[in-house]
């Protein structure tokens, strides 16, 4: 039965529900955790890519504590207070990811991240505009943490 009729339809016909949120809030948890990975975004709005930078980090990593350093979940966004955290969220990530050579070197190779620049234009970046660059992030940084801070503080 639908809301404008129905459909004839059989036992042996699989019916699958598209309207569910396949992308609806649940509480954040560590990916690592007693021999079970729960797969959640690192990267915002990445879901594929997420699931193989975990399952790259699970091949990689031995120790938990490090392989959920690496992989700070991020949810879904719905808000626009949501986009907020998710950006601190994941510029944060991106900046842990720089500091681990094996991974930048994964990372630039991967064919699902749009977003490392591949090896060869390592050498072309301008050192000022790096260090311009790395600046204006951690201002970024610094003014989302102060405006989230504000946010959950409340009126």
């Amino acid at each position: 039965m639908l809301d404008e009729g129905s459909i004839a339809t059989s036992p042996t016909t699989l019916h699958v529900d598209c309207s569910a949120d396949g992308l609806e809030r649940r509480p954040i948890e560590p990916i690592f955790a007693n021999q079970k990975i729960t797969l959640q975004s690192v990267r915002t709005c990445q879901q594929v890519f997420s699931a193989a930078f975990i399952g790259h980090v699970e091949a990689s990593y031995d120790d938990d504590a490090i392989k959920n350093e690496l992989c700070t979940p991020l949810p879904h966004p719905d808000t626009d207070i949501d986009f907020l955290r998710t950006s601190l969220t994941n510029t944060l990530n991106g900046a842990r990811w720089a500091q681990d050579e094996d991974l930048q070197s994964w990372l630039q190779k991967a064919r699902l991240d749009g977003f490392t620049a591949p090896d060869s234009s390592a050498n072309d970046v301008d050192p000022q505009v790096l260090e311009s660059t790395i600046t204006t992030v951690m201002g970024a940084i610094q003014n989302l943490q102060k405006l989230l801070a504000e946010i959950d503080a409340g009126p």
